[in-house]
């Protein structure tokens, strides 16, 4: 695993292990001995931990109690790339369920599933930390860039459209946006205001991998 600390933007790699944000491992031994696991984030009350595996097929987004709490649980969603609502009781996720592709908003106890989006190339999206908005990355002709729009698919709007990917964001706590791109002809972090304007890099060359869900980033 690697860490960063720039502008108070804190950036986490994890190739393998399941870890929260601060790079201590959430548990020892998974409930399978095949398959990968990923896209690990802390639960907002810090209680859980919410990451994709496919111990023996498609990816789901699996829930699992964090070490030292009282909490006991172990479920799961269909999809992949989750990320919690800021009360920590719902979760936005890609998914194919029910032969619908696209984003999908379910409780964290996997009831009251509502698709937002109908597009199946929508991607790694992320929840503004005043549970208004939700931003995510779309493909169209073969670019990814970054759209966001409210927390029931309304009023979707497009904030990148340069040369290159711009994908894998997140919000800051003050609602500006962090993202990944390669506009500049090699990856590197790139920060926005939450309405697309003032895009300036950050961080050169921060390289993804093939994966990109090993890519994905966490803001302090």
């Amino acid at each position: 695993s690697w860490f960063c600390e720039r502008k108070s933007v804190d950036l986490q790699q994890a190739p393998s292990d399941v870890c929260t944000a601060n790079g201590v491992s959430v548990y020892q031994n998974l409930d399978w001995k095949v398959g990968s696991a990923r896209w690990a984030s802390t639960a907002p009350d810090g209680d859980a931990v919410a990451f994709d595996a496919k111990p023996g097929g498609a990816y789901s987004i699996y829930f699992r109690a964090m070490l030292g709490t009282s909490q006991q649980f172990h479920f799961e969603l269909v999809g992949e790339q989750g990320s919690w609502s800021p009360d920590g009781q719902r979760m936005v996720y890609r998914s194919g369920r029910d032969n619908k592709s696209g984003l999908w908003i379910s409780n964290r106890d996997d009831s009251g599933h509502t698709l937002v989006t109908n597009d199946g190339t929508d991607s790694f999206p992320t929840w503004s930390a005043d549970g208004q908005k939700i931003a995510f990355a779309r493909n169209v002709n073969g670019n990814l860039d970054i759209y966001v729009m409210n927390v029931d698919g309304s009023n979707v709007q497009r904030l990148t459209d340069a040369p290159g990917h711009d994908t894998l964001p997140v919000f800051t706590p003050d609602g500006d946006l962090i993202f990944r791109s390669d506009r500049s002809g090699s990856w590197g972090i790139w920060r926005m205001r939450g309405d697309g304007s003032d895009q300036i890099q950050i961080i050169p060359n921060a390289g993804v991998g093939p994966d990109w869900a090993y890519s994905k980033m966490d803001v302090k």
